[in-house]
């Protein structure tokens, strides 16, 4: 029997897909005890991000790395998808570190960014909070920025 017990609102990425083939399976549990349990995440976050009412937050994707790449949470399953991004074992790190990500040690090399974001048409403000960590990325803001920074370096640190 392959019933649907949700429904998705927008457009299902790769990883929300995933979650809603372990559903159907009747697994989402088992992986939310395996993945989750324990680590500051509830099942009814894990069920909300799933169906698409929540966007999840930089620290549950990292959190979940190495059970789902986190490039997979950026692609919706009409685009192609994408190549899956690398992830170290060997780092043991519980937030999501993107202040040792390539991307943002590429954003302090920039020596004029109000420039930089009139040139690439981004939001400068946006930008600055970042560079100056007043702010922290999000997941609307990479997706936001994928055109000129390239999500998957998010995730590459700098070892």
């Amino acid at each position: 029997m392959n019933r649907k017990i949700y429904v998705a609102e927008d457009e299902l990425s790769y990883a929300q897909a995933y979650l809603n083939k372990l559903a159907d399976e009747y697994k989402i549990r088992n992986f939310w005890r395996k993945n989750l349990q324990g680590k500051g995440f509830n099942f009814y976050y894990l069920f909300n991000i799933m169906v698409g009412r929540i966007s999840p937050s930089l620290d549950f994707i990292w959190t979940l790395r190495f059970a789902i790449n986190p490039i997979l949470w950026f692609y919706t399953v009409s685009q192609n998808e994408p190549v899956a991004i690398h992830i170290s074992k060997t780092k043991e790190i519980s937030e999501f570190p993107y202040f040792s990500s390539k991307n943002y040690l590429a954003l302090t090399q920039i020596q004029n960014v109000h420039t930089w974001c009139d040139k690439k048409q981004i939001n400068y403000d946006g930008i600055c909070g970042i560079i100056s960590k007043r702010r922290k990325v999000t997941f609307n803001r990479m997706k936001e920025y994928r055109d000129v920074l390239q999500i998957k370096n998010w995730f590459i640190l700098d070892e």
